[in-house]
C-alpha cells in the first residue's frame, strides 16, 4: 500500500507527511502537487493499493478534474480516496457525497484521530 498526498501546498504536505509517518513508520508516502501526476502514477501501478488524500484546489489538474478522470477507471484500480481540503462550501461536500468511490470529505489539516480511523482496517492489507 502507498499513501498519496495530492496537494499543491508544500507546507501542508510536510505537516501531513509527518503526521502519517508518526503513525505509520516505514509506510510509503508519495507527494504530488497536482492531480495529473498523481493520476499518471496510479494508472501506471494498477496492482498497488492506494490511500489517497486529495485537495480540491490545485493547478494543472485540480481535485475535481482528478475525480472526473479517475471515475471511469475506478473499477480497475485499488484506490481509497479521501478529499482533504480547506473548502467549507457545503456544495463541495454534497458533490463528493454523490461519488461512491470518495470515502470521506475532510477539512485540513489532517487530524491524527481521523487518520487512525482510515488506516486501522487498511494496515493488514499491506503488500
Amino acid at each position: 500500500m502507498e499513501i498519496l498526498l495530492i496537494d499543491d501546498d508544500a507546507i501542508t504536505n510536510f505537516v501531513h507527511q509527518n503526521i502519517i509517518e508518526s503513525k505509520l513508520p516505514g509506510m510509503p508516502i508519495k507527494i504530488f502537487y497536482n492531480g495529473q501526476t498523481a493520476l499518471d502514477h496510479i494508472c501506471a501501478h494498477p496492482e498497488t493499493k492506494f490511500l489517497v488524500f486529495l485537495d480540491l484546489n490545485m493547478p494543472i489538474m485540480n481535485g475535481w478534474e482528478f475525480l472526473e478522470a479517475i471515475a471511469p477507471k475506478i473499477d480497475t484500480l485499488q484506490v481509497n480516496i479521501h478529499v482533504l481540503t480547506s473548502s467549507i462550501d457545503p456544495r463541495d461536500h454534497q458533490i463528493t457525497d454523490a461519488m461512491p468511490f470518495v470515502r470521506s470529505f475532510l477539512e485540513k489539516p489532517l487530524d491524527e484521530n481521523v487518520l487512525d480511523r482510515f488506516i486501522s482496517d487498511k494496515i493488514d492489507q499491506r503488500e
